[in-house]
């Protein structure tokens, strides 16, 4: 296929936690190939947390086979219409291109039927008769998993990148999460950290023992860690192995932290990226910690480390392993049955202390101090006020999140910066002459290059936080991005008569970005494209319609005279004409009429808008022609 043609990639892996992080490489290299596609991802409701906050990914579709399991025991009709949910949903993103990890049939087979031209993939045990593309393999046993994702990229034409990192993007609340509990366990970033997961393999289901180093091993390693490195030891563990890190805190003679079962799976990410090291059997909560920049000793048994251990290789990352004749003894998918696991038997405590104390002993630890501040988001937000004593901390509380907050200031008569400054020292106090000469002085005063405006009267809802975090994390291929505005009146959202989504262009990289210097109105100006976000800013500018009766005076005062200093040209007849147009086009054309009484309030206020204009031109400029004429005697 033409890349060119390329414009939408589904890539589908319904399997744990290692191997989805494995395939985060693939998703970097296609987007830096398509920056401007669209890459949708199909995956398992647990593994989910791990590309949502994923730059390079736009949309993540969740397809749970217990859940669908559950929805056909219970009625096949809601399983039905259950699956057709997801497959419009897939569908109607137009995917030309089908990128299957999941070793299957059934998942081409459908997008095949769905009309996807290019499906790529591995054939194995000839299940990949719907592939138009495909690598023959009878496992993976020759090289990393990472590289074996990577060399589908060949159907692509796209050169395998030289490095391949793994990557989970923690969100700002699981950092907040894990910051909090640091502090609340009296961990300071003076001591060193080091985590243990004693557990890990879920994947296996009850074979996951045969990956487990001994309880008792992990008992006694904690307690040298402790006593001879001084080290705060943290336990990690999902909710389902609460009893086995609870038997090994209580065994200790130290005090470990248990972490086990508390956190979000993104709450645990960040967590391991406060640790110095971590200590961990072979599975996807290694790979987490490696994917988090951790130092990592992970202890191998029946795997083979060459193709499921942590990538990229590097010295921080030290595998420990006992090269007994039948190891790796898991191959082709199947573990065989085990009586004495002499692969992790005779893997001895000091065996691991030593590697533990290499990697403590090589290590500088120079980005500590940057794992500890990294709680917020780089962007400046950026408020104009005048008199918003009642609006100005619901507008700032929203936005805690930002690395910094600048608020110029209409030279208020109430309280405004009294309030603001509990959450900013950098306000400025400064007449407002021209709007867009204001503004753009405002932006010139932000340290980051990405600006948020925002008024007093709104406030930035939690998605769009969620979404500008995901965005920072770059790369970002826009200058400017548009945001909905939900504006309400009063209580009432208005989400008809154009009044939603109605973007605005509200964050901007400031060197590309500009107003045009007029007093009313100013136009904005872009070097470069204009992206779209989909989470909204909240408006609540309009306690009642009186209050919005009042603003449409003072903005028509200030249209009527740019009409007059601008020369313009207007009639009562045109002027009526537009009002009719404005009416019309919000009540009818944009279904104003489906927000009911205040849906014609508000149509019949973008009339009176045109109206009042007009009447206030019509009275300035014969006031101009009578100070003319007087000024001519």
């Amino acid at each position: 296929m033409n890349p060119k043609k390329i414009k939408n990639i589904l890539i589908i892996n319904p399997f744990g936690i290692g191997d989805v992080l494995f395939s985060t490489p693939l998703v970097k290299a296609l987007r830096e190939h398509y920056p401007g596609g669209f890459i949708g991802y199909v995956c398992n409701r647990r593994t989910e947390p791990l590309l949502a906050a994923n730059p390079d990914i736009d949309k993540v579709f969740v397809y749970e086979k217990d859940e669908f399991r559950k929805l056909w025991a219970k009625s096949k009709w809601k399983w039905l219409k259950g699956f057709i949910k997801l497959l419009k949903q897939i569908k109607k993103n137009r995917f030309n291109v089908l990128i299957d990890l999941s070793l299957g049939h059934q998942y081409s087979s459908i997008s095949f039927l769905l009309g996807v031209r290019q499906r790529i993939g591995f054939n194995y045990k000839n299940r990949g008769r719907f592939l138009t593309h495909k690598i023959d393999i009878e496992g993976y046993d020759s090289k990393h998993i990472v590289d074996y994702y990577l060399s589908l990229l060949q159907f692509l034409d796209i050169e395998t990148p030289k490095v391949a990192k793994l990557q989970f993007v923690t969100q700002l609340s699981d950092k907040k999460w894990a910051k909090d509990f640091i502090a609340a366990h009296g961990v300071d970033k003076k001591d060193l950290i080091i985590g243990v997961i004693p557990g890990g393999g879920e994947s296996w289901g009850e074979k996951a023992v045969y990956k487990h180093w001994g309880e008792q091993n992990f008992t006694k390693i904690i307690d040298k860690l402790s006593s001879e490195l001084s080290a705060k030891i943290i336990v990690f563990g999902g909710p389902q192995e609460s009893a086995k890190c609870k038997r090994i805190v209580s065994a200790c003679k130290s005090a470990p932290i248990n972490a086990c079962g508390g956190a979000s799976l993104g709450g645990f990410a960040a967590l391991l990226r406060f640790c110095d090291l971590v200590i961990a059997n072979d599975g996807g909560p290694l790979h987490v910690a490696v994917s988090q920049g951790a130092a990592t000793v992970s202890i191998f048994g029946p795997v083979d480390e060459a193709v499921y251990g942590p990538h990229p290789p590097s010295k921080d990352n030290i595998v420990v392993k006992k090269n007994v004749d039948c190891r790796p003894c898991y191959r082709k998918f199947k573990i065989p049955e085990c009586s004495n696991r002499i692969c992790l038997q005779d893997i001895a405590v000091e065996d691991v202390f030593k590697i533990a104390k290499q990697i403590i002993a090589r290590k500088t630890f120079a980005d500590k101090e940057k794992r500890f501040l990294e709680l917020k988001i780089p962007v400046t937000v950026v408020v104009l006020t005048k008199n918003e004593e009642s609006n100005i901390a619901d507008c700032l509380d929203s936005v805690t999140w930002a690395d910094e907050i600048i608020l110029v200031d209409d030279m208020s008569a109430d309280k405004t910066c009294d309030v603001a400054s509990k959450y900013t020292n950098k306000i400025f106090k400064r007449k407002m002459d021209v709007e867009g000469s204001h503004r753009n002085w405002a932006y010139s005063q932000a340290r980051n290059k990405w600006v948020l405006s925002l008024d007093a009267d709104e406030m930035v809802s939690d998605g769009l936080r969620t979404e500008i975090e995901r965005l920072m994390k770059g790369p970002i291929r826009f200058s400017a991005f548009s945001i909905p505005l939900r504006n309400f009146i009063g209580k009432y959202w208005v989400r008809h008569g154009g009044w939603y989504p109605a973007g605005k262009v509200r964050l901007f990289n400031k060197d590309k970005f500009r107003y045009e210097e007029v007093g009313v109105h100013p136009r904005v100006f872009i070097d470069g494209e204009c992206g779209h976000l989909t989470k909204d800013i909240i408006h609540k500018g309009y306690p009642n319609l009186a209050h919005f009766l009042d603003s449409l005076n003072r903005q028509t005062t200030l249209e009527a005279q740019k009409w007059v200093d601008d020369k313009r040209k207007m009639s009562f007849g045109i002027g009526l004409r537009k009002a009719h147009d404005r009416f019309f086009k919000a009540y009818v054309l944009k279904k104003g009429y489906k927000d009911g009484f205040i849906g014609f309030m508000v149509a019949f206020f973008a009339y009176l808008y045109q109206i009042m204009s007009y009447a206030k031109y019509w009275e300035l400029k014969k006031q101009t022609e009578e100070e003319n004429k007087n000024a001519t005697r």
